[in-house]
């Protein structure tokens, strides 16, 4: 009995030995290999397995963490290699937004509501900063009257679901109340995976002005024409 329970403490404090080193194993922390002081002729018996078992163990546990650490190495490089294309593209865009010479502005796809504009929108519109249109709808920059209201806006914006391309004229109201017409290309988009509404608006008082002057031109040599025949009558 004495010498059983010798035998049996002796085997005891090695697997507490073992436990106690499995409990302090730690993915953050791994500490050095578990060594037993034990006598040479027994370093092939089972205890010895189980302990060349738990050192390999952390082995391969310590290859994985540094595995893992380098691929998180590498994901956190390419995260911020996307995160500067991003930038860079994003500030390309807001660049090629704000310099364009047509006034434009990004709407939401079932209201219509205003999300963005570029400078030459607020500039075309009498307006100071982006924060004033922003948030509002169409009305805001229209007429009111019959066929230039915020419900006459949607319908165009309708029309994008079947054709995503619409071309219209509009007659639109600055900041000061001033009407002035203008041409409207409403496009149907996506931007950073959302559906947007993309119009490009371009101011054409210039244009109609042009075509009244040569349609007041063409009457005039219309009338100087009949005159002229009128007298050669007489």
């Amino acid at each position: 009995m004495i010498i059983l329970a010798i035998v049996n403490h002796m085997i005891v404090r090695h697997v507490v030995a073992m436990a106690h080193f499995m409990e302090q194993i730690r993915t953050d922390k791994l500490g050095p290999p578990l060594r037993l002081n034990r006598s040479k002729h027994r370093e092939k018996d089972e205890i010895q397995m189980v302990s060349s078992a738990i050192n390999h163990l952390q082995d391969r546990l310590l290859e994985k963490i540094v595995e893992l650490e380098n691929h998180g190495n590498q994901l956190h490089d390419l995260v911020q290699e996307r995160t500067r294309e991003l930038s860079l593209s994003e500030e390309s865009y807001r660049t090629i937004f704000n310099a364009a010479n047509d006034a434009i502005s990004i709407h939401d796809v079932e209201g219509g509501r205003i999300m963005n504009v570029n400078t030459k929108m607020v500039e075309m519109y009498g307006f100071q900063e982006k924060s004033e249109l922003i948030g509002h709808d169409v009305g805001r920059l229209s007429s009111g009257r019959l066929g230039y209201r915020q419900e006459d806006a949607s319908k165009w914006v309708s029309k994008t679901k079947s054709d995503t391309f619409q071309l219209f004229e509009w007659e639109a109201k600055a900041k000061n109340g001033r009407l002035f017409p203008v041409e409207v290309n409403l496009k149907r988009v996506v931007i950073t995976g959302n559906e947007r509404i993309l119009a490009v608006v371009r101011d054409i008082s210039e244009q109609k002005r042009g075509e009244r002057e040569l349609l007041l031109a063409k009457e005039e040599a219309e009338n100087a024409n009949r005159v002229k025949g009128f007298s050669w009558r007489i």
